[in-house]
């Protein structure tokens, strides 16, 4: 078990109505205290009572966006972080298109996947871009999804892991997040009154798509067009902790998240910066910078080509035979 469970009784929970000790079923927004009729009744999602339904890691993605339709990437950012450790996954879906939804319910079928439908009432990004077209909010809400999954989370999920759909945050000197975080954690056990880690703050690097791809790899994964194995030319530069960086957080070390850093935590509650060669958010996509940041090879994620690509084509094998469409990923 990851030590920080060991200071959950550090931690003091939200308190109950004034003078009651049942939690609230639902909450109401009002523009003035004095209002008698709530206007709005926000029911509220309480977590399950049973250990059997609660998981170590789940992945938090931002909102699924212009008809996002790249199955492929999906099905093995997936697989690669439930390699990693990941128990269940949490998707925002603002628009998406229909391979997509295909593999989204096949993973929601086996539980392992929750899917938030995320229709906005505001002016959001458009693409292409259109004139006279200004968005009301910054990338479809996506912060507003960030802290809806922290929450979500909470008391269903030890641990929550903040990506995109084109990162995969990388365990260097282990085999998983859970032994990344032990090793972490060991140089930073608190005493009786000493703040405890519960948030672990991970560098990224982009690994650029539109540089050549790797030769040193199994046909099936040129098939199936798996990046973190043919993609193995990352930049020199990596970027510093407040720069790009994800992380991952204890539900309930934390009171409200960003893109890049947490925002609000706990009383006595301390975040760790994790050494690129212990954990690495490997960023995969289209990027164009400068001459000084050159191209090194790094074939990291190669440890892992047998299980990847084992993990990628089972999926798509029990999907096929799901849904009876032998070509749905030809």
């Amino acid at each position: 078990m990851f030590v920080s469970h060991r200071y959950a009784a550090f931690i003091s929970s939200c308190p109950g109505r004034l003078g009651s000790s049942e939690p609230p079923y639902a909450v109401s927004l009002l523009r003035d205290v004095c209002d008698v009729t709530p206007p709005n009744v926000l029911q509220v999602t309480r977590p399950p009572t049973s250990r059997s339904s609660h998981v170590n890691f789940t992945v938090c993605v931002t909102p699924l966006n212009f008809r996002y339709n790249n199955y492929q990437q999906l099905v093995e950012m997936i697989e690669v972080n439930r390699l990693f450790g990941a128990d269940h996954f949490v998707f925002y879906n603002y628009s998406s298109g229909p391979f997509v939804r295909t593999f989204l319910d096949a993973y929601r079928r086996d539980g392992l996947v929750t899917v938030v439908p995320w229709s906005l009432p505001l002016t959001v990004e458009v693409w292409p871009p259109k004139k006279g077209v200004v968005q009301d909010i910054h990338y479809f809400a996506q912060l507003a999804a960030l802290n809806d999954c922290l929450y979500r989370c909470l008391g269903r999920s030890s641990f929550v892991v903040f990506t995109d759909l084109d990162e995969i945050l990388v365990p260097r000197a282990h085999s998983d997040w859970s032994s990344m975080l032990d090793a972490v954690s060991e140089r930073y056990l608190p005493g009786p009154s000493s703040p405890f880690p519960g948030v672990y703050v991970v560098r990224s690097s982009f690994f650029r798509t539109d540089w050549p791809s790797d030769d040193e790899v199994p046909r099936l994964a040129v098939d199936r067009h798996l990046v973190t194995l043919i993609k193995t030319r990352r930049e020199t530069k990596i970027y510093s902790w407040s720069d790009r960086s994800k992380y991952i957080v204890w539900t309930k070390a934390v009171q409200m998240v960003g893109v890049h850093n947490v925002l609000s935590l706990m009383p006595r509650v301390n975040q760790v910066q994790v050494d690129h060669n212990t954990g690495l958010v490997h960023h995969y996509r289209l990027w164009f910078d400068d001459d000084k940041n050159p191209p090194l090879t790094d074939r990291s994620m190669h440890r892992f080509t047998d299980d990847i690509v084992a993990r990628v084509q089972q999926r798509y094998t029990a999907v096929d035979a799901q849904n009876k469409h032998p070509d749905v990923h030809s």
